[in-house]
């Protein structure tokens, strides 16, 4: 739940509309204990940004873990561009920080928040982390894609980057809990979300999903990023084990990867976690949508969005038109 708080107090807000309304050069960044960047590359790191504009620690010694000390930090970045850094509870000043917590955490009924309608935006955050209930984590698996996006920078896909083995996965994965558990005051639920390049290409994903849920030593939960490439079968698997976030690249939706995403659908049952469709809007294939809006209807357990886009050569939001922006409008559960 995306909160904001304004000159007329608390409010909510979608995703959409908090990228549009805020600008957040110069405000307060509550850096402290709220998101873990793992990269697994050639020079790895972890950071508690994912923009990296803050602070990072190259990961030298995978044994060492590092102090996360500074809790609050001016954010340098126009925009929270990168995963869920967008999420850190940020102000124009940390009073307003303060003061969005303190309200926030004052009401009984989250449901009854109005809606945000064009006030002045003072401080926002994600509800889980004003609430500090989550530590979230995310980790980029490697570069290894099979999709190019005219929108998707070089730097975190290619098609040659070798895959990680499963090895290294659980290495990595030990020394992030030892991280979270050496910096966080209280005991949180883990939120992972991975993500590529292309992570169900990598031959022993699924393995590694099953040795995080088969450790009991922490309250996990996995969301996964991808294009939904692999069969319906292994699909539906993944599905089992974590919940799902298909980004809809519409230049490659042709009708045969459409069939196939329906088939995995028909497939999915009680047993199968959560599924987000997030509609990558590229408005020279934005006529896709409806049409895959219409296969979505024929299926359950699901949402869908479409989100807007940065430009990867400067990070700053694609200008759109009134036209476009009515596409943003374009959300469901089924």
């Amino acid at each position: 739940m995306w909160i904001i708080l304004t000159d007329q107090g608390i409010r909510q807000i979608l995703l959409a509309d908090l990228k549009f309304y805020t600008s957040v050069k110069g405000w307060a960044c509550n850096t402290s204990n709220y998101v873990y960047n793992l990269i697994m590359n050639d020079e790895s790191f972890v950071s508690n940004t994912i923009c990296r504009a803050i602070d990072d620690y190259p990961i030298i010694d995978i044994k060492t873990t590092p102090k996360f000390n500074r809790e609050y930090a001016v954010c340098p970045k126009e925009n929270c561009y990168c995963g869920m850094d967008i999420g850190i509870p940020k102000g124009k000043t940390i009073d307003y920080i303060i003061e969005l917590k303190k309200q926030f955490n004052s009401i009984d009924n989250v449901k009854t928040i109005p809606w945000y309608d064009n006030e002045t935006i003072l401080a926002f955050g994600l509800s889980d982390f004003i609430t500090n209930r989550m530590a979230h984590v995310d980790w980029f698996l490697g570069k290894r894609c099979n999709f190019d996006c005219v929108y998707c920078s070089p730097s975190i896909h290619d098609n040659v980057s070798a895959y990680p083995t499963l090895e290294k996965l659980i290495d990595y994965y030990n020394y992030l809990t030892d991280t979270i558990s050496s910096n966080e005051k209280n005991q949180k639920t883990i939120s992972y979300i991975f993500g590529g390049g292309e992570p169900t290409l990598i031959p022993e994903y699924l393995n590694f999903l099953e040795h995080i849920k088969n450790d009991n030593k922490f309250n996990s939960e996995i969301r996964t990023l991808t294009n939904l490439t692999g069969s319906p079968e292994k699909l539906y698997r993944l599905n089992q084990l974590s919940d799902v976030t298909f980004s809809v690249h519409l230049a490659y939706m042709t009708d045969k990867f459409i069939s196939k995403v329906d088939k995995f659908l028909a497939k999915r049952d009680n047993t199968s976690k959560s599924l987000t469709v997030k509609f990558m809007y590229d408005k020279l294939h934005s006529d896709k949508i409806d049409k895959i809006i219409q296969v979505l209807r024929n299926h359950t357990n699901l949402t869908y969005s479409v989100t807007p886009l940065h430009d990867k050569s400067d990070k700053k939001l694609y200008q759109y038109t009134d036209a476009d922006k009515e596409y943003f409008k374009l959300r469901g559960k089924l």
